[in-house]
């Protein structure tokens, strides 16, 4: 692995998260791209939530499937 390319570790300032921070970076294990966005909740701002998928299509098509399911 070439750890020049390698993003091991990234820091978030909590106050990003009224709006949403969206993080990508490769797999380690299958060099894949791995998108991670997180968003603050509304009512209540010291819970993040956190979607993940390979493209932002996945990670909307499970944000509805998630909404659906409640």
């Amino acid at each position: 692995m070439n750890q020049e390319n390698e993003k091991l570790l990234t820091f978030i300032r909590v106050h990003h998260l009224d709006v949403g921070e969206t993080l990508s970076f490769n797999c380690p294990h299958c060099g894949e791209e791995v998108i991670r966005e997180f968003k603050a909740l509304e009512l209540d701002p010291d819970v993040i939530e956190v979607h993940w998928g390979k493209s932002f299509e996945e990670i909307e098509a499970k944000k509805k499937k998630a909404k659906n399911n409640l």
